[in-house]
């Protein structure tokens, strides 16, 4: 009994000290340093390259461009133009993507979050003689969730067939995003002034005339740029009629504008579209009457464009 007891006695300061905090210390601080070498390691092999590529290899995916300029959504536009970049495909037999290998990555999500881009594709299906076989990539821009600032975009995939379906293809561009209005172009000011006064011999002659609106519209728009895109006047359907003039427009420059009167009916087939033609030659802008009731101006610079409304069409 007392080699028992005895033996018991020295077990106990071993098993004390198996309990003390030197032994599991060095262990647990061992599996530390490796799980944060590990995470380390991890986030470095994520790291994405954003550098500006236009055209992926082998050229199967193209972009037009390196950068691209949005404008945020206008103040209570429900239905803004849609902020797109296509990317160009050039492959053979490749009618579906890889979802698990086709990421949008952005380098600054302050300007550009996650959830303000998606992408579609595009085929030629719907046509004569179309195929499923994917011509293009979508990317599309939520004007509402873009913010003011630059990042850059990195758009990568595989094909789900066709083409070689083990390698990744990448495209990566630049997009700044302005407040409504602050993509800035060059402008001319133009005044123009519009002789209506035939309108008093025509609208006493047309029955069930519901709207009478001049338009003048910018044919190349860029949503939220600083020139004036579209500009329109109702105007009464009993007269009298003068002249209308437009005031301080600031013209694209180099862009083509269309001017038309539209007057509404309550019979649909009665609805009619009238040009405008130049009162008289002038070297400053140029007016064609088109056979579709309206009419396209061209300017040279700073002018005043005097017309008069044209019944031949």
């Amino acid at each position: 009994m007392k080699k028992i007891l005895a033996a018991s006695l020295l077990l106990i300061p071993l098993i004390l000290a198996g309990c003390s905090n030197d032994g599991p210390t060095t262990t647990t601080s061992s599996i530390e340093e490796e799980s944060s070498s590990i995470a380390a390691s991890s986030e470095k092999e994520e790291e994405v390259d954003f550098t500006i590529v236009t055209e992926s290899e082998y050229g199967y995916l193209a972009l037009p461009q390196e950068s691209y300029d949005f404008a945020m959504h206008k103040e209570n536009d429900s239905y803004p133009p849609a902020a797109e970049v296509e990317i160009a495909c050039d492959w053979n037999y490749v009618t579906f993507l890889n979802k698990n290998y086709t990421k949008i990555l952005i380098e600054n999500e302050a300007a550009v979050p996650s959830s303000a881009v998606s992408y579609s594709t595009r085929d030629s299906l719907s046509g004569t003689g179309g195929s499923s076989e994917i011509e293009a990539i979508v990317l599309t821009f939520d004007r509402s969730l873009i913010q003011p600032g630059t990042t850059r975009i990195r758009f990568e995939t595989r094909p789900g067939n066709g083409v070689s379906t083990t390698k990744v293809f990448a495209v990566c561009f630049e997009v700044k995003v302005y407040p409504y209005g602050g993509i800035e172009v060059p402008t001319y000011d133009v005044n123009l002034k519009v002789d209506l006064s035939w309108l008093n011999d025509l609208m006493p002659e047309i029955e069930g005339a519901t709207a009478l609106t001049f338009t003048l519209s910018d044919s190349e728009e860029i949503y939220g740029y600083s020139a004036d895109g579209l500009l329109s006047e109702d105007l009464p359907l009993e007269g009298p009629f003068g002249s209308l003039e437009f005031a301080g427009i600031k013209w694209a420059a180099g862009h083509v504008y269309e001017a038309w009167l539209f007057i509404d009916n309550e019979d649909f087939s009665a609805r009619r579209w009238y040009p405008i033609k130049e009162a008289s030659p002038s070297s400053d802008y140029t007016i064609t009457v088109n056979p579709t009731g309206d009419s396209t101006i061209e300017v040279e610079g700073d002018c005043t464009i005097e017309a008069v409304l044209f019944e031949g069409v």
